[in-house]
């Protein structure tokens, strides 16, 4: 028995045809497989790469605008026989004596304005400082003598200007964390010395020691200097750990 002719369609209609494959489509589905496995990582580390650098000028930018606010207030207590300023105006007083190094004013961080708002802002943190109102107006020889370790100026939870009050211990752990929160580490809340040579901070403990913010090293970059250990700090005023190494190098000098 013979097979039946294959059926070409009624008289006067066409045969059917094989459906061409897009190219197009397939096209779009290769891209957008590639998108889905290689996009999405590069994406993922851009952001946090992006993250990462934003919370570093944002730290690093911090610690600038606080070590020019350690030489005001150095600045201040010589032009004032070595007096330190008014708790009420605190801020007004120092903005006179507040210069930063030319050589970060085109850096990509946030340089307080001498009459405007100085604070800290990193990940989603910001914090102000305040003037310690018990040392008002005193003596840095005086306060010194007391306590070798006095506060005067202090990192808060508050942003205000002129703003002032009794000194507040506040939790390590309650701090902003480093690089904008990428690093699970607290860098710990920065406390300044009456004298304006050390930068302190609270211990997990609660005792004021050396501000480290977890290293010891230093940027430099042509004149101007962030030093992450304050240790390093203590010779900037020469009236304190500068003038005593000096006077210890004459000895010597004499001896010889």
């Amino acid at each position: 028995m013979q097979s039946p002719p294959p059926f070409h369609g009624y008289e006067g209609q066409p045969a059917p045809q094989k459906r061409k494959t897009n190219g197009i489509v397939i096209l779009f589905a290769v891209l957008g497989v590639l998108l889905v496995c290689c996009g999405a990582p590069i994406g993922f580390l851009g952001y946090f790469g992006f993250k990462g650098f934003k919370g570093a000028m944002e730290m690093t930018g911090c610690m600038v605008n606080v070590e020019a606010m350690k030489k005001a207030l150095i600045a201040y207590e010589s032009a004032h026989d070595g007096k330190l300023p008014s708790a009420k105006t605190w801020q007004t007083d120092l903005a006179k004596y507040m210069k930063v190094d030319k050589d970060v004013e085109g850096a990509p961080m946030k340089i307080w304005a001498p009459g405007g708002e100085w604070s800290c802002e990193e990940g989603n943190i910001k914090t102000g400082f305040s003037f310690n109102e018990d040392l008002s107006e005193k003596k840095v020889s005086d306060v010194v003598k007391k306590d070798s370790k006095a506060i005067a100026i202090f990192e808060t939870t508050t942003v205000a200007f002129n703003q002032s009050g009794k000194l507040v211990k506040l939790a390590k752990d309650k701090s902003p964390k480093m690089i904008g929160g990428l690093m699970d580490e607290h860098r710990g809340w920065m406390l300044l010395s009456a004298d304006g040579s050390n930068l302190y901070s609270w211990d997990a403990q609660g005792n004021i020691v050396n501000y480290s913010m977890g290293t010891t090293s230093k940027r430099r970059s042509k004149g101007f200097d962030i030093s992450f250990d304050s240790n390093s700090d203590s010779g900037d005023k020469g009236k304190s750990g500068a003038d005593n190494g000096n006077t210890e190098d004459s000895k010597d000098d004499n001896s010889n």
